[in-house]
């Protein structure tokens, strides 16, 4: 921005263009305003990734070029009891942190959306797809350190699917996730109290 600033006023005064400095500025300051509306309306403002506009954009956009990439869905477990119990800045906090553990985890395989209060989306081709199947594992055990578990599940969007059925395909395989959690969960618990 200064280098087009000073590149108008040399050639203000060097050719007399009258006025040229006032028109770089006011198409420098447009442009500044308009990058930071776009990555303003693009980011979540809590977690820094990417939102659920975002994601809507670049899935419509995949599924157009028809190429075939892993669609993710990843849900807090018991995100309402860390509100109701800890308070809302804690629920914050948490998703802060979760955000930070799977995209750390995710690296470059994928990308990470936030699409609700608790939930995320990710987007990845398939390629990396081993990547991003042992990625999760490793961010589960990570978040749970931080007293955060999540379910997830993930699918394949190719060349003719559409769209929707994909994402109520990947819907079903988070809550088979979450149900077979709760299942292993109360097992344990009825073991526990049998011993």
């Amino acid at each position: 921005m200064m280098a087009v600033l000073l590149t108008t006023v040399i050639l203000e005064i060097v050719f007399r263009f009258h006025f040229l400095n006032y028109a770089a500025s006011a198409i420098g300051f447009s442009a500044y305003y308009l990058l930071q509306n776009i990555n303003y309306f693009s980011k979540d403002p809590l977690t820094g990734i990417m939102n659920r506009q975002m994601f809507d954009f670049k899935f419509r956009k995949a599924s157009e070029s028809q190429k075939p990439m892993l669609v993710g869905l990843l849900d807090i477990n018991d995100f309402k009891n860390i509100n109701d119990t800890e308070g809302h800045e804690a629920g914050d906090r948490a998703l802060v942190l979760f955000a930070e553990t799977v995209a750390k985890s995710l690296g470059r395989s994928a990308e990470l959306y936030r699409t609700g209060g608790d939930e995320f989306m990710l987007l990845s081709s398939l390629e990396n797809e081993k990547e991003v199947i042992e990625s999760l594992p490793a961010a589960l055990e990570e978040t749970k350190k931080n007293g955060v578990g999540f379910a997830y599940g993930l699918t394949t969007h190719r060349a003719g699917d559409d769209p929707q059925e994909t994402l109520r395909r990947v819907d079903r395989e988070m809550y088979a996730d979450k149900a077979e959690m709760k299942r292993t969960l109360g097992r344990r618990a009825a073991d526990a109290r049998e011993s």
